[in-house]
């Protein structure tokens, strides 16, 4: 059963799916920062959508001490930038 776009490619706003992409990358990073004692970190396309969904996020990766790299892809190797740093688990 389904609609009139049934298998159709539905068109999605970037910044749009970059939200979608960003909660989908944090939820099991926050599940696995709660259950490991391990340093955590995100990577993200080098891209505005992203930096501004870290940018608003980044007062409790943070405090969390999960770090956040963004990956520049229009360069060969990939450049990787550190944004947010890597610190220890603060809430134990």
């Amino acid at each position: 059963m389904g609609g009139p776009k049934k298998g159709q490619r539905k068109a999605y706003l970037p910044y749009t799916q970059g939200r979608a992409y960003f909660s989908n990358a944090l939820l099991p990073t926050l599940v696995h920062w709660s259950e490991t004692s391990a340093e955590i970190a995100l990577a993200f396309p080098d891209k505005v959508t992203y930096r501004t969904l870290v940018d608003r996020s980044s007062g409790a990766l943070a405090t969390l001490g999960i770090g956040v790299y963004f990956v520049a892809m229009d360069t060969a190797p990939p450049a990787v930038r550190q944004h947010l740093p890597h610190r220890g688990r603060p809430l134990g």
